[in-house]
C-alpha cells in the first residue's frame, strides 16, 4: 500500500477529469432508474467520480487508504 503515496501525483494525469465526467449519463440513468439519492465511494482516489456525482444530486462519502490520494 505504500507504493500509493508515490502515484498519487501522476493519478489525476492517468485519471483526468474530462474523462471521468463524460460518464455522467451512464451514472445519471443508473441514479434515476433506480433512485439512488446517496453514493459511498471505497477507495475513491482524488475524488473525481464523487464530485461528478456530488454534481449529479448525490449525498456523496469518500475515503481512501492513501492521505496522499485525498489531498
Amino acid at each position: 500500500m505504500s507504493n500509493y503515496k508515490f502515484l498519487a501525483k501522476d493519478y489525476e494525469a492517468l485519471n483526468p477529469k474530462e474523462v471521468i465526467f463524460k460518464q455522467d449519463n451512464f451514472f445519471k440513468d443508473i441514479i434515476d432508474r433506480y433512485s439512488i439519492k446517496t453514493c459511498l465511494d471505497c477507495s475513491c482516489g482524488t475524488g473525481w467520480h464523487l464530485s461528478m456525482l456530488d454534481e449529479l444530486g448525490l449525498k456523496c462519502y469518500g475515503s481512501d487508504l492513501s492521505p496522499e490520494m485525498l489531498q
